[in-house]
């Protein structure tokens, strides 16, 4: 996602990231994405949100402090806010990037995450074995194989920006 936005805004220098301080694995996601930027040559910070009264503060910090653009850490209570999030980002002007695609479809710029409905039906596949007798513990650890980016025109004409044509022809949706 970190590179997907840089090659959508390729001046991006200072990337925010919202994260929950009670998510167990924030840590390593900031970690991991740290990395990334600095490949890109960008700056990163985190933006701790724990409550939803939070998430407007966080948001208008980010671009009181000069942050181009941002993304979520994924998490139950940011998700709970995307609405939100999505119309807060784009009042202040801050292109958005996010891994649940349910974000970009409520008015955040781009979506790039796992194919929710292809993973729901591979977990029914193994419930199915569940019940049938089959041992959790002895089934192996699946990970998503199908992922899926959603790019919001409407947003992006709302932020007074263009998307490039490399990353248009990428999507697997674009609203109009």
């Amino acid at each position: 996602r970190v590179a997907l936005l840089k090659e959508t805004l390729p001046a991006l220098k200072r990337l925010a990231i919202l994260g929950n301080p009670a998510n167990p694995n924030l840590a390593k996601l900031v970690q991991d994405l740290q990395q990334k930027a600095r490949t890109q040559g960008i700056e990163l910070r985190l933006y701790e949100v724990a409550t939803p009264a939070a998430v407007a503060q966080a948001i208008a910090a980010i671009a009181n402090e000069g942050m181009q653009a941002m993304m979520e850490l994924p998490d139950p209570m940011i998700y709970s806010q995307h609405a939100k999030v999505a119309e807060l980002a784009t009042r202040h002007k801050l292109p958005s990037m996010w891994e649940d695609t349910g974000f970009a479809a409520s008015g955040g710029l781009m979506a790039y995450g796992p194919d929710y409905e292809d993973f729901a039906r591979y977990c029914a596949v193994y419930v199915d074995k569940i019940l049938r007798g089959a041992k959790p513990g002895d089934l192996p650890v699946v990970m998503p194989t199908r992922f899926v980016m959603v790019v919001n025109l409407k947003t992006a004409k709302a932020l007074g920006m263009a998307i490039p044509q490399s990353v248009l022809l990428r999507a697997d949706e674009v609203i109009r």
